[in-house]
């Protein structure tokens, strides 16, 4: 800000024209010719005079103490305009100081979402691919556990198959004379059983946990267990019909 000064009013110096003119020594008047009309302008001109110089001092008092408030705020006015000068001044730096503090924090700003950006990215990145790995797991173990309950189903069939078949042939035992026809039918049994066990044996712990129908699952291993003990029981039948067998063998052979 330029500075501005007030013009200044110098002290008014009353010159020797505008001082009141006083009235030079009246000639000397003959007492004996004197008039009172004379007497009356004399002392008229005096008060006037005196007036007047009463008037111009006081006119003069009146500009020097106004001359003097003039300079009194002249200087008021030089230093508030200086103290302005300094504040804006002041100001200036302080935006500056503020514009280069916020571009440096602005540029730390940016610094720091590139890097996050950049991770944020790489580890969205690794999450879908992870959440796709193990969707993939997760289709596939299903499709095994479907499998693996298709075949179990599939051995439940041919247990229940096997088992009709025991059950018939237990009949025909009881019923046939023939003691090589019924050794045969053992054996035939025997090998039967012997199939079963090992096709049950090949369904693993493991299968039957993988499918997600747990209850399912649970129901197939109790009708395993059933159908184990029905073979036991054919076993077991079996095992009474060869000691018949071994029995009636002496009776057959001539």
């Amino acid at each position: 800000m330029s500075d501005r000064k007030e013009p200044i009013v110098s002290d008014i110096q009353i010159s020797a024209d505008d001082a009141p003119r006083r009235s030079s020594p009246a000639a000397p008047v003959a007492s004996s010719k004197s008039s009172p009309l004379a007497a009356l302008m004399a002392g008229v001109a005096v008060i006037a005079a005196a007036g007047l110089a009463v008037l111009a001092y006081g006119q003069h008092q009146q500009l020097t103490d106004m001359s003097q408030q003039l300079q009194q705020q002249s200087q008021a006015l030089n230093k508030l305009e200086q103290q302005l000068s300094a504040t804006d001044e002041d100001a200036n730096v302080s935006l500056q100081a503020v514009r280069a503090t916020q571009k440096m924090h602005m540029s730390e700003i940016r610094k720091l979402w590139d890097v996050s950006n950049k991770r944020n990215k790489a580890d969205i990145a690794s999450n879908a691919k992870g959440v796709k790995e193990v969707r993939g797991a997760l289709k596939k173990q299903q499709s095994s556990s479907e499998q693996s309950r298709q075949a179990l189903k599939k051995e439940l069939q041919t247990v229940d198959a096997t088992l009709a078949k025991l059950a018939t042939d237990v009949k025909a035992l009881k019923s046939d004379q023939s003691g090589n026809n019924l050794k045969q039918q053992l054996q035939a049994l025997q090998q039967q059983v012997q199939q079963q066990q090992a096709s049950l044996a090949s369904v693993t712990a493991a299968e039957l946990r993988s499918g997600q129908n747990t209850e399912a699952l649970q129901m197939l291993e109790k009708q395993l267990q059933q159908h184990s003990q029905q073979l036991r029981d054919q076993q077991v039948v079996i095992t009474s019909l060869r000691q018949q067998v071994a029995a009636l063998r002496p009776q057959i052979q001539p």
